[in-house]
C-alpha cells in the first residue's frame, strides 16, 4: 500500500492518527506535530501559567491583606470612639455648667440694694455672660444624624493612598485631578470676604477673617466643624494672614493707616503687635501681602504716593525671624513691566520664589506669575490671557503646596485654579466657580489633605485625593 501523504512510496509506518506514512513523510509529519504543540504552549499554556503564578504570588500576601483589613477596622473604630467621646465630654461639660447656674437666688440675695450689691450684680452679670459663652459653644443638641454627619465628614478626609499605590504609567500628568472638585467636604456659608480674602491654615486648622463682622474665625479641626470667634480689636484693615511654623503662630498684616504685623495664637485668641514698619508708614506705604517661609518673611508694600499709570511703586522686603531686614527689591528690579506685585509665595526653603503680577497699562491688564531662583534669576514667566477688568488688582493669588511640591494659584476673573511646577510649567488647570453664589475665588490656602477657596460669600474646602512624592 502507498503512503497517505506522498501517494508514491509504499508506507513504512502507521501513525497513532492512523495515517500510513513512508519514512520521508513521517519526518515531516512529526515536525508538524511539534509545531502544533509549540503553538498551543506559547499562545495558550505559557500565558495561563504566568497568570496562575501571579495569582499564587498574590495569595502569598494573605497575611498582609489580613493586616490591612485589621488596620482599617481599627482606624474606623477609633474614629467613631473619638467622635462619641468628644460628644459625651461636651454633654458632661454642659451638665456641669448648668448645675452651677441658680438664677432663683438672684431675688433673695438682692433685696437690699447698696454699693456692695451693685458690685455683686455686675460680677454676677459677667459670670452669666461667661457661662452663656461656654454653653453656646458646648450645648448644641446632639441628634443621631448629627453624629452621622460628623463621621461622614471625618471619613471624607481619610486618604485612600494605601489602596492606590499601583500607578498607571500612561496616566496624563494633570495635577488638578488630585483636587476633588465634585466633593466639597466642608462649606462655610456666610463667610464674608472683602477683596483681600484673608485666610490661612495649619494642619487641619483653618483661620479666616470675616470682613462684615470684623471677626477672626478659627475652625480647629475641619471635619469636626467646631469654630471659635475672636473680635478683631483694632480699627486697621486686615490685608493678609499666614501661619509661621517657626513662630508656631499666625501672623496678620494691616496696611491701611498702619503697616504692622500682628501675632495671633489660635488656641488662646491672643493678638499682639509683632512688628511695626514705622518708616514705611511715614513714607505712605501700604503693607498688602506677605508670606512666611522657614527662613524668612516676604512682604509686599505699595507706595500710595505713586501713580500706577506713570510709574511702578511696589516693593518687596525680606526679613528674618529676628526682624532684621535681609533684602529689598523694587518691582523694577524684579519685573521689567509697568505693574504691581499682587502676591508672593515660595517653596519651603525659599529656593524657588513666585511673584504674581499684573500690568497697569490701560486696556491691557496682563496678569501672570514670575518664578525666580533664590538669587533672583528668572526661571520662567507664565502669562495669562489679558483682561480689561479694572477690578482685578487682587488677582492672581498664589500659594505653595509642600505635599504636591507645586505652586497653586487662582485667577479671579476666570475662576481658574492653576498648578505650576518648580520649573514654571503649568501642569493642570480647572475652573472653580461657586455654584451656590455664582462667585469666583478670591484667595486660596492649602493643607496636607485639603484645599480651601475663599469666595465673596463662602469658603469651599475640597479634598486632595492623592499625595505626590
Amino acid at each position: 500500500m502507498l503512503c497517505d501523504e506522498c501517494k508514491t512510496n509504499s508506507y513504512d509506518f502507521t501513525c497513532k492518527c492512523l495515517k500510513k506514512l513512508c519514512v520521508s513523510c513521517s519526518t515531516k509529519h512529526i515536525q508538524l506535530i511539534e509545531k502544533q504543540f509549540s503553538d498551543i504552549y506559547n499562545n495558550d499554556i505559557k500565558s495561563k501559567i504566568e497568570q496562575i503564578n501571579d495569582i499564587c504570588h498574590q495569595n502569598n500576601s494573605i497575611e498582609q491583606q489580613h493586616q490591612i483589613i485589621h488596620d482599617w477596622k481599627s482606624k474606623q473604630i477609633q474614629l467613631i470612639n473619638d467622635i462619641s467621646n468628644e460628644a459625651l465630654n461636651n454633654l458632661k461639660k454642659t451638665q456641669q455648667l448648668l448645675s452651677t447656674i441658680n438664677i432663683d437666688d438672684l431675688e433673695k440675695n438682692f433685696r437690699i440694694i447698696r454699693h456692695e450689691q451693685l458690685d455683686e450684680i455686675n460680677e454676677f452679670k459677667q459670670n452669666l455672660c461667661n457661662k452663656y459663652t461656654a454653653l453656646s459653644e458646648l450645648s448644641s443638641i446632639i441628634k443621631y444624624n448629627t453624629l452621622n454627619d460628623l463621621l461622614k465628614n471625618a471619613l471624607n478626609l481619610i486618604s485612600l493612598d494605601n489602596d492606590n499605590n499601583n500607578n498607571n504609567n500612561n496616566e496624563e500628568e494633570n495635577f488638578t485631578s488630585f483636587v476633588d472638585k465634585s466633593n466639597i467636604i466642608y462649606r462655610i456659608p456666610r463667610a464674608h470676604a472683602d477683596c483681600y480674602g484673608a485666610i490661612a491654615c495649619h494642619n487641619n486648622e483653618l483661620v479666616y477673617y470675616d470682613f462684615d463682622r470684623k471677626t477672626i474665625i478659627v475652625i480647629k479641626t475641619i471635619y469636626k466643624t467646631q469654630s471659635f470667634e475672636y473680635k478683631w480689636p483694632y480699627e486697621q484693615r486686615i490685608t493678609d494672614m499666614d501661619y509661621s511654623s517657626i513662630l508656631q503662630l499666625y501672623l496678620i498684616s494691616t496696611g491701611r493707616g498702619t503697616c504692622e504685623l500682628y501675632s495671633f495664637d489660635s488656641d488662646t485668641g491672643n493678638i499682639n503687635i509683632w512688628m511695626t514698619f514705622q518708616l514705611r508708614q511715614r513714607k505712605m506705604q501700604v503693607l498688602k501681602r506677605f508670606y512666611c517661609s522657614l527662613d524668612s518673611i516676604f512682604i509686599v508694600f505699595w507706595d500710595k504716593r505713586g501713580d500706577y499709570k506713570k510709574q511702578c511703586c511696589d516693593t518687596l522686603l525680606l526679613i528674618d525671624y529676628n526682624k532684621k531686614e535681609i533684602e529689598y527689591k523694587t518691582i523694577k528690579d524684579l519685573i521689567n513691566i509697568d505693574g504691581e506685585i499682587v502676591d508672593v509665595a515660595c517653596d519651603d526653603n525659599s529656593n524657588v520664589i513666585s511673584l504674581a503680577y499684573r500690568s497697569t497699562i490701560e486696556n491691557n491688564r496682563v496678569i501672570g506669575v514670575y518664578l525666580f531662583t533664590k538669587e533672583w534669576n528668572v526661571i520662567n514667566v507664565v502669562q495669562l490671557d489679558a483682561t480689561n477688568n479694572s477690578d482685578c488688582w487682587f488677582t492672581p493669588r498664589i500659594s505653595w503646596s509642600s505635599v504636591l511640591n507645586v505652586f497653586v494659584f487662582v485667577e479671579y476673573t476666570s475662576a481658574t485654579l492653576f498648578i505650576l511646577n518648580r520649573n514654571g510649567i503649568i501642569k493642570g488647570k480647572s475652573t472653580f466657580e461657586d455654584q451656590n453664589d455664582a462667585t469666583q475665588p478670591l484667595n486660596i490656602c492649602l493643607s496636607n489633605d485639603w484645599i480651601a477657596l475663599y469666595y465673596q460669600l463662602s469658603i469651599n474646602i475640597h479634598r486632595i485625593n492623592k499625595l505626590l512624592t
